[in-house]
């Protein structure tokens, strides 16, 4: 489906990060609550033993909490001026397939209950896919820079739906070394159904695989986050020539080339010293 004219009074960003994909929508009983038709890796699935549940239930109360969301903040029924969209972020982060997560989001979303009101959403730019990314900073970044090639303007507030335990990563470490204020982002997070025992030791996990890596490499450009990346399918080359209308825009594009190329300076941990355009958003977005 094409996004025809979005509208250009959106300034809210609802970005729903995506974690696997659903490659369930050409069977015959599509169905993505069932674990066996998502591509999970093994700490995702199902155990019987201790009873937690597969993460794709997860994934859904992401997609549906993204579509309340939209649904709760606009007043889109009463023809007043659309204000968010609604953005799945993922690559096509598996060998198996060739389609993204963002994509396989948007084909689960329409067994949603309220599937006829999503399929006005999606044409009309309400609902968008970021297929690029490949860890939580692409998410951020890409996202808003997917926002900006289709609206013509930043948002003005980004609201984040992840785990809960990754959630830190965004407020702590992405959004400082986007330079992102921080009161223009939320995040609303909800950890999979798990025992004590197994969250507790999926926090630390994070904090050792996930949040440490990238205090001491901001942008993910050196092993391990970026040899995570290339497991994940990270086409780069593919990415740029897909932005480039956009890094082709003059100074804007000049500085946006830059950040993209950017690599924590000579300690790796150094943020990106030029200002960047969104810091700037708060009033101008309000009146593009």
């Amino acid at each position: 489906m094409v996004i025809s004219n979005p509208p250009k009074s959106i300034v809210d960003l609802v970005v729903v990060c995506c974690h696997a994909i659903w490659n369930g929508h050409s069977s015959s009983s599509p169905d993505p609550y069932k674990e066996k038709q998502w591509i999970l890796k093994g700490f995702q699935r199902s155990n019987r033993e201790t009873g937690k549940q597969g993460e794709h239930l997860s994934f859904m109360r992401h997609i549906n909490e993204a579509m309340l969301y939209l649904l709760s903040t606009d007043s889109e029924l009463q023809n007043d001026p659309a204000q968010t969209l609604v953005m799945f972020s993922g690559g096509p982060t598996s060998k198996e397939t060739d389609i993204s997560e963002a994509f396989s989001y948007w084909k689960a979303l329409h067994t949603w209950d309220h599937v006829e009101i999503m399929g006005q959403l999606y044409p009309n730019g309400r609902i968008m896919l970021e297929e690029h990314s490949t860890d939580s900073y692409q998410n951020f970044i890409f996202s808003v820079l997917e926002f900006r090639k289709q609206i013509g303007h930043y948002p003005r507030n980004i609201h984040i739906i992840t785990h809960g335990f990754k959630g830190p990563r965004f407020l702590d470490l992405h959004a400082k070394a986007l330079q992102w204020p921080k009161e223009r982002i939320s995040v609303y997070v909800r950890n999979p159904e798990m025992s004590r025992a197994e969250l507790e030791e999926t926090i630390a996990l994070e904090k050792q695989n996930g949040y440490l890596p990238f205090v001491s490499d901001p942008y993910g450009a050196h092993a391990s986050l970026l040899d995570k990346r290339k497991v994940r399918c990270w086409d780069e080359t593919k990415f740029r020539a897909y932005m480039s209308p956009l890094l082709n825009e003059g100074e804007e594009g000049v500085l946006l080339t830059r950040l993209l190329d950017w690599k924590g300076g000579e300690s790796g941990d150094e943020l990106f010293p030029d200002t960047l355009p969104w810091n700037e958003t708060s009033s101008a977005a309000g009146s593009s």
